[in-house]
């Protein structure tokens, strides 16, 4: 996603339009931030997630195929099961990666040039001293990114199977 993570971020912590360093533009964005704070800031933040990548995906899936399972069990089957699988495996990949996300939105909105950032594991040092790991701290916004990852994969996966279902039937 990056570098158009990075100023989708940067757009959203923008202060009033009277702020004489807010963005007027996706293009004016780049450009001051490249001017700046140089090239490689347009993928400020890329690590953590690069990082929380295979966890996340392999729980993301080991819970979906889990919860189908699960319903089936308890004869609960049809669309709705496969979006409730949806649904708690985004759960638990939103959990996984709230921390990831933390880091990475806090990289991302310092002005700084990057040879003069902090790296990915001493920022989020910092934000724990500073703020611990609660919701204050490493997991700000837990409840959002769960929220959000929970109801994408509900959508998706439903989506998903319930179309291949109706296109492929499978076999009995």
């Amino acid at each position: 996603m990056q570098p158009i993570d990075v100023v989708k971020t940067r757009f959203q912590i923008q202060g009033v339009t009277s702020d004489p360093s807010r963005y007027t533009s996706i293009l004016d964005c780049i450009t001051r931030m490249i001017r700046n704070e140089g090239f490689f800031s347009l993928y400020k933040g890329i690590l953590p997630p690069v990082v929380a990548d295979t966890p996340k995906r392999a729980a993301k899936f080991l819970v979906f195929e889990s919860s189908k399972s699960a319903c089936a069990s308890v004869n609960f089957t049809g669309p709705w099961s496969l979006v409730t699988a949806g649904l708690a495996s985004g759960t638990v990949e939103g959990a996984i990666i709230a921390p990831f996300e933390r880091v990475k939105v806090y990289i991302q909105v310092q002005r700084q040039r990057m040879s003069e950032m902090p790296n990915t594991w001493l920022v989020a040092r910092e934000i724990i001293k500073r703020d611990g790991w609660g919701t204050r701290g490493l997991t700000k916004g837990f409840h959002a990114t769960v929220l959000r990852n929970a109801m994408f994969n509900a959508v998706y996966f439903g989506s998903y199977y319930n179309m291949k279902y109706l296109l492929i039937p499978p076999e009995v």
